[in-house]
């Protein structure tokens, strides 16, 4: 397992690999205690008056040598001190403004008092169409801003929800879903009258219904990067994706139902 430490001979930040006693630092290229500098890195980073320097030096490790090492050193000063926004935002901007991270830093900060001089930064390049699932969360963020200044996010944030939800509710998407949804139901309902009528040992027919699934989660996960999320759904898409969910339950407790009946 590699982690973040500090070379007790040069005192730079490195990664160690945790399973080896020792490790050869990357930069000075003397052997230190794995366990040594991992310990010391995190000692350095639970000290609050620390943080602008580990946030400093983070930044010119960036620069030099790219995210990695300073988004896993940011990571342990973000479990130590979760509320320091400077250090969510910029394990953002370091992991390329990432949906999940920018999901994260929004449900932390949208509603702070605080003002963040990185906050315009933060919208100009977070607010994108894929970042649209979060629309309810960003336009909160955006009332953090000066009055004068929100104008220009509001209407960006209208655009990029036009174009989203364009794609998304588009004839070839729903028509996608809807039949997804129907043919997924149909196998899995298929699949218990399969497996009630079927001899296959218990640990075949669950190692089907967890290929079947599997595939038809991976087929929702690639619609949705390919046409994203709609903010509102209909009562028609409601209701197929209710019957669709209640046959996984089914499908699921089929594997056991025919097992039993032939027990």
């Amino acid at each position: 397992m590699i982690l973040p430490a500090i070379c007790p001979k040069c005192d730079e930040l490195i990664l160690v690999d945790k399973k080896e006693a020792f490790s050869q630092c990357a930069l000075c290229e003397k052997t230190i205690s794995a366990h040594e500098g991992i310990q010391s890195l995190q000692d350095y980073c639970s000290i609050p008056g620390n943080t602008n320097e580990v946030i400093e030096r983070c930044i010119k490790l960036d620069e030099k040598y790219g995210p990695e090492v300073p988004l896993s050193i940011l990571s342990i000063v973000a479990q130590n001190f979760p509320m320091n926004e400077q250090v969510a935002f910029l394990m953002v901007r370091m992991d390329g403004y990432e949906p999940l991270m920018v999901r994260d830093y929004l449900s932390r900060f949208k509603t702070s008092k605080k003002k963040a001089p990185f906050a315009e930064e933060f919208l100009d390049k977070a607010m994108t169409v894929r970042n649209m699932e979060f629309a309810g969360m960003f336009e909160i963020y955006i009332q953090r801003l000066m009055e004068h200044k929100r104008q220009r996010y509001i209407e960006l944030m209208r655009t990029l929800m036009e174009s989203y939800t364009k794609v998304s509710t588009s004839t070839r998407a729903l028509t996608w879903l809807y039949g997804f949804y129907i043919g997924g139901g149909l196998i899995n309902v298929a699949m218990v009258l399969w497996f009630i009528f079927d001899s296959m040992p218990l640990w075949l027919h669950a190692l089907i219904a967890a290929a079947v699934l599997g595939v038809q989660i991976s087929f929702l996960f690639l619609h949705n990067r390919r046409y994203g999320n709609r903010v509102k759904i209909t009562d028609r898409e409601r209701l197929l994706m209710t019957i669709y969910m209640s046959s996984i339950a089914v499908a699921i407790g089929g594997v056991f139902i025919g097992w039993l009946i032939r027990f």
